[in-house]
């Protein structure tokens, strides 16, 4: 396709990528929204229970763990999705969470 003017090729890219079908978009948005929070979730339990009073008192390693299983968990959810999702609420339900 021959582009004669620039703004040609600006109204093509415009049609084809911000006027196209963009649902896949908006689900992985809410996919990762939601990693964020099962990590997070995941992440808080522990902390909960062990009476850390404030971030400063956790070591850069800990952080870097924490920082490690929430990033699983946001890419486990992209992948698996729902199925990841029921197997975490499973297992937090079987030991009585």
């Amino acid at each position: 396709m021959a582009f004669k003017e620039p703004r040609d090729l600006i109204e093509f890219l415009y049609i084809k990528f911000l006027s196209a079908d963009t649902g896949w978009i908006n689900s992985m948005y809410a996919k990762i929204i939601g990693g964020m929070v099962l990590g997070g979730i995941l992440v808080l339990i522990p902390l909960l229970y062990s009476g850390i009073e404030s971030v400063e008192q956790l070591s850069s390693l800990q952080l870097c763990l924490i920082f490690l299983v929430m990033q699983t968990c946001i890419t486990l959810t992209v992948k698996l999705g729902d199925r990841f999702v029921d197997a975490i609420a499973k297992g937090l339900g079987n030991i009585g969470l």
